[in-house]
């Protein structure tokens, strides 16, 4: 089963309406993650180059900032969103309930995975964003 597949035979299983609720609670903290995060790396920016400011960088340095900052805030997000969600009783019950037809998807499952994934992703692009801010804007 190929990559396609295996998506849509995920997207076939989640029939509750209860899967909804996870896009806010994933993008709100990714919006506050990814806002603090870019504040953080600015401040460091500042301390080396006290002139510059993000909102009128340009080049290389502000982008592998922004970004490094926003995709290093994705993993996080989803693993806060998740667990926010599973706090609520009887969207718990649904989400598991759906997840127990196929091996692997539970919260626990999914939450250990993202964990790993992040484990590795997370640095290398805070690492990335770090090189970001250290270059003159």
């Amino acid at each position: 089963m190929n990559y396609l597949e295996e998506a849509q035979a995920r997207a076939r299983r989640r029939r509750s309406a209860w899967n909804l609720l996870l896009i806010p609670a994933v993008l709100l903290p990714l919006g506050i993650l990814a806002w603090g995060l870019i504040q953080v790396l600015q401040r460091l920016h500042q301390a080396r180059y006290p002139t510059q400011d993000l909102t009128s960088a340009s080049g290389f340095g502000p982008i592998a900032t922004t970004v490094g900052a926003l995709l290093a805030a994705i993993p996080l997000a989803l693993l806060i969103g998740n667990g926010v969600v599973w706090l609520i009783g009887p969207i718990r019950r649904v989400l598991e309930h759906e997840a127990s037809a196929v091996r692997g998807t539970s919260f626990i499952d999914a939450q250990r995975q993202l964990i790993r994934f992040a484990m590795i992703v997370v640095p290398v692009l805070l690492g990335i964003a770090v090189v970001g801010t250290l270059i003159s804007w």
